[in-house]
């Protein structure tokens, strides 16, 4: 069945292969024919077909397909229902199929005036003498594929995808563990190696750093934090750091050591945000907590 996806790809090599070994005067025909007369370009004749005829197959193809897709779509859009991340994709799956949908139609219906050499379409000619709305809307499409993923730049690293169990049944439910792929004890076992190599005091980590180092997306990270610690990655990481300070503080640190230094070995720029962040969650300031180990 998917060979027949192949069909428009098969004649159009066979075309150009056949140009390809013809005398080189067949080839300097066509190209002379195009300079001459760009209007009737589309009509040069190779083998099998014309290029308009090409043209014409081709966006008919994918028109086609764009049709038997939509159930497949549809099916996926339901999916995952209440989930911000696959709420985004289904978005942009619209809009993507949307436009070429539109390029689809709008190249059928140039291909159509070129083959006949008639303005079939000519009450959409709104734009100068040799173009018009079929040809802009082209442009425009080209252009919007291209800015989508600036709008929705969360599918440039990709929807987690659900890993399938080998036996579940229908009346089984997903493990909690491996909903949209992630794997509860690895990326557990990731942040303790985090932990570990105390990334987190660098005073320029922040989400992307900590993706890097763990090598998960960054909205992988930010939803698994919520799911499992009802955190945002900020509070995580100032979490982290105040148990560190913690830590320091009972050693002795401030003895021999200011605040601003406890600030700026804990990850800090200022005394005041560490602080701010020390006393909302430790409840006491550092001073006072240090205090209570004397």
């Amino acid at each position: 069945m998917e060979f027949i996806l192949l069909v428009p790809f098969i004649l159009g090599v066979i075309d150009v292969g056949y140009v390809y070994l013809q005398p080189e005067p067949f080839y300097d025909t066509i190209i002379s024919g195009a300079i001459s007369s760009p209007e009737y370009r589309l009509g040069a004749q190779y083998f099998l077909l014309r290029l308009d005829q090409h043209l014409l197959m081709r966006h008919v193809w994918q028109l086609g397909v764009l049709v038997v897709l939509i159930p497949k779509i549809l099916s996926f859009i339901e999916k995952g229902e209440g989930d911000e991340l696959k709420s985004i994709l289904n978005k942009w799956l619209l809009i993507f199929w949307g436009i070429l949908m539109m390029m689809a139609i709008l190249a059928i219906m140039y291909a159509l005036e070129k083959m006949f050499e008639t303005n079939l379409f000519h009450s959409l000619i709104v734009i100068g003498n040799n173009g018009g709305i079929i040809t802009f809307f082209l442009y425009i499409a080209l252009f919007v594929i291209g800015i989508i993923p600036i709008y929705f730049p969360t599918i440039l690293y990709g929807y987690p995808q659900q890993i399938q169990a080998m036996a579940i049944t229908k009346s089984e439910e997903q493990p909690e563990d491996l909903k949209f792929g992630l794997d509860k004890q690895v990326v557990i076992e990731k942040f303790e190696r985090l932990k570990e190599s105390r990334s987190y005091l660098n005073q320029n980590f922040n989400l992307t750093e900590c993706s890097r180092e763990l090598e998960m997306p960054s909205h992988h990270i930010s939803y698994f934090l919520k799911q499992q610690y009802e955190v945002s990655f900020t509070e995580y990481k100032n979490k982290l750091r105040m148990e560190y300070a913690k830590q320091l503080i009972e050693n002795g640190y401030l003895e021999t050591n200011t605040i601003e230094a406890l600030a700026q070995e804990c990850g800090f720029t200022s005394r005041t945000s560490f602080s701010k962040t020390f006393k909302t969650l430790v409840e006491v300031s550092p001073s006072a907590y240090g205090l209570s180990f004397r």
